[in-house]
This record gives structure tokens, C-alpha cells and sequence, in this order.
């Protein structure tokens, strides 16, 4: 269930909007959305099936992170390898290229920009400089914090998914569904707080490796349900609000 959850962290990943919406139409985006799926499948296959060769070619190999390059050390000619080395570097050149493009973009044209009300883009250059460079620095950051890659999507996906996941269903469902704007904002922050609160909390009585969560729980269950709770609280207070309004007019037609 929590390797589930933590893969809707793909729904709150802003790349993943951006791109269908630059989608030339809606069946466009649908059938690319389509491909990207059985791409993944089959890259999850290669994967799985690569990790199952080198544990039978490797056995002593101790680090599961140094399983390719250590099959291709055992398995590859020189010339062959070389290009395999290549292959594994360009995914990741590719994905530092895009992820840190897209959150510049996000901090200097979704937030810098519309908070200083700017009505023309003339200054959006510098605040996308300013985004990469504190995407840039937080990376680093956040890589020498938690060395493991894997660490690291779990950690975003723990505290990302509580906290954005209830207010961008929200923004697609139908307005009954969409809680005033400062209940969904508090939902979202306090989804992501406690998440990240019970995240800490486990990694420092415990380690990265072996975390003690308090009542074992996971944290992106404590986040969901504080998210859920205002976010419900939002849609209640809503509701009761229309039908007191319309009471009141039906008061009034009535007079």
C-alpha cells in the first residue's frame, strides 16, 4: 500500500501537467500518457530481469546499487561497455536537465512572478535565474543530506503526496467537490508538515536504514488524514454555507 501511495507522486509531479498541457489536444496527451506507460513497463521488465542476471553472475556483489556496472564489468567487452556507461549517464543528465528547468520555471514564473504582480514578462529571465540557481543549491543540498537515491524519492513521495494529492483531485472535480481557497492551502500545508514531522522523527530514532516510526505508521498516513481532516472540514463548511444561502433566499422569495 505505501509503495502505491508514494508512485501518486507522479500526479503531483508539476512535469507531468505541464507536459499534457502543452499536449496539442486532449487525445494527444491521453495517448502519450498511454505510450509513457507501457515504456515504463517495459523499462521496469529490462530492469527486474538485469538485476535477476546479476545476482546469478555476481553473487558476492554486497551494494544492490552497484549491480549494473558490476554485471557490465563481468559481462561487456571494452567497446560495448563504454557505450553501456554512456546509456546509464544520459537518463540521468536527461532528468537534471528537466527536473531542475521545470522548478525554475515553477519558482520564477508560478510564484516570484505573480506574487510581485509583474504584468509584463521583463523581469521572468531573472526570476528563472533566480529559480535555478536555488533549485541547483537545494539539490546539492538535499544529495548530501540523503546519499540514497532511493531515500530520497521516498522521502519525497512521503511528504509531497499528502500534502498536494487531495487539492489537485479537487481542482479537477466539480466546484462542490473544491473546499474554500485557504482551507485547501492549510490542508496542503499540514499534510506536508506532519508528514515531514513524522519523517524526521523517524529518521532520528533510527537511521535512514532502519527508522522508528511512532506506532510503526508510515508517514504519509498521519499527513493524509491531517490533509483529509481540513480539507473535509473545508468541503463541510461549504456545503452548510450554500444551504444556509439557500434558505435564505427561498425566505426571501417567499416574502
Amino acid at each position: 500500500m505505501r509503495l502505491v501511495l508514494i508512485a501518486l507522486v507522479t500526479l503531483t509531479d508539476p512535469g507531468f501537467h505541464q507536459r499534457c498541457y502543452a499536449a496539442k489536444t486532449p487525445r494527444v496527451a491521453a495517448l502519450g500518457i498511454g505510450f509513457a506507460i507501457g515504456c515504463w513497463m517495459v523499462f521496469d521488465a529490462l530492469s527486474t530481469t538485469t538485476g535477476l542476471f546479476a545476482r546469478a553472475l555476481v553473487p558476492g556483489l554486497t551494494d544492490s546499487v552497484m549491480a549494473y556496472p558490476a554485471l557490465a564489468e563481468k559481462v561487456l567487452p571494452a567497446g560495448v561497455k563504454g557505450l553501456f556507461y554512456v546509456g546509464m549517464l544520459a537518463p540521468i543528465m536527461a532528468s537534471i536537465v528537466s527536473y531542475t528547468f521545470i522548478a525554475a520555471m515553477t519558482i520564477g514564473r508560478d510564484f516570484l512572478w505573480r506574487l510581485r504582480g509583474d504584468t509584463d514578462d521583463r523581469h521572468l529571465p531573472g526570476y528563472i535565474r533566480f529559480g535555478l540557481g536555488l533549485t541547483s543549491l537545494a539539490a546539492i543540498l538535499i544529495s548530501l543530506a540523503i546519499p540514497s537515491v532511493v531515500k530520497q524519492w521516498y522521502a519525497f513521495g512521503s511528504v509531497l503526496v499528502p500534502g498536494l494529492l487531495l487539492p489537485l483531485l479537487g481542482a479537477y472535480a466539480p466546484p462542490r467537490f473544491r473546499p474554500p481557497a485557504n482551507f485547501a492551502f492549510l490542508s496542503m500545508l499540514l499534510g506536508a508538515t506532519v508528514t515531514l514531522f513524522w519523517l524526521g522523527w523517524g529518521w532520528g530514532h533510527g537511521g535512514f536504514d532502519a527508522p522508528h516510526f511512532p506506532w510503526n505508521w508510515q508517514p504519509m498516513y498521519p499527513g493524509f488524514l491531517a490533509a483529509a481532516a481540513i480539507y473535509g472540514g473545508g468541503l463541510l463548511l461549504q456545503s452548510n454555507k450554500s444551504v444556509a444561502t439557500a434558505e435564505v433566499g427561498t425566505i426571501f422569495a417567499q416574502e
